[in-house]
Order: C-alpha cells, then sequence, then structure tokens
C-alpha cells in the first residue's frame, strides 16, 4: 500500500504544477511541526500562544496542522517563536539542479533554537 502511494506522488510530482504544490504542502507541513515543537517544549496550550500572538487558537490549530490553507508567513512564525521564548534561525543550502528535479523539497531549513525562557511581550515595539 505504502509502495502504492509512492510512486503515486512520483507519477504527480512529474508535472511542475503538482510538483509546486507539493512543495508548498511540505514547507506548510514543516513549519506547522517547528510552531508545534516550540510550543510544547515551553509547555504553551494553543490558546495560550494564540493570546500572546493575538490570533484565535483555531489559527494556531491550523497552522500547526499544517492546514492552513497556505504557507504561514516567516512573520507569523516568528512571532509563535518569541511567544515561546525562542529565536528564530534560517539556513539555506544550495541545492544541486538534479535534486531539485528528484525531490520535491524546498531548499531550506528552519530550526529553532530557546532564547530566554521568560515570557516574552510579542506586540512591544510593533
Amino acid at each position: 500500500m505504502a509502495d502504492q502511494a509512492y510512486r503515486l506522488l512520483d507519477k504527480l510530482a512529474e508535472r511542475p504544477e503538482n510538483r509546486d504544490a507539493m512543495r508548498r504542502a511540505s514547507m506548510a507541513l514543516d513549519l506547522g511541526r517547528l510552531a508545534f515543537g516550540m510550543r510544547e517544549a515551553r509547555g504553551l496550550t494553543q490558546r495560550q500562544v494564540a493570546e500572546r500572538v493575538e490570533t484565535s487558537r483555531t489559527v494556531i490549530s491550523r497552522l500547526e496542522g499544517g492546514n492552513a490553507g497556505r504557507v504561514p508567513g516567516l512573520d507569523q512564525i516568528q512571532k509563535i517563536a518569541e511567544a515561546c521564548g525562542f529565536e528564530l534561525r534560517l539556513e539555506a543550502e544550495r541545492v544541486r539542479p538534479e535534486t531539485v528535479a528528484q525531490k520535491p523539497k524546498a531548499g531550506f531549513s528552519v530550526a529553532f533554537a530557546n532564547a530566554d525562557p521568560s515570557p516574552v511581550n510579542t506586540t512591544a515595539g510593533r
């Protein structure tokens, strides 16, 4: 069953428009896992994070599940990182052209490092 699913995904990835959609979906899932990991590491509920970044719990839930309907913006991820006491760091790797054709993955990764465990006011200076 899993082999059939992977073959289907490979077949779908042959079309550029599908490959782009798959890349966006993968990024949304990766950023959602990142937001979830930061929130869990800090021991916060979705409601607490939502209050700190002035949004709804539903928005945080959708973002964490990778089904917000779009790839979250870096400003939104940055606010969540700050609300959870983390510093957001981005890395970029050069990807060989033949690798891009083979893998529908983005050429960047997102990492987080615990900055200051004290509560962060995400609205200060904005």
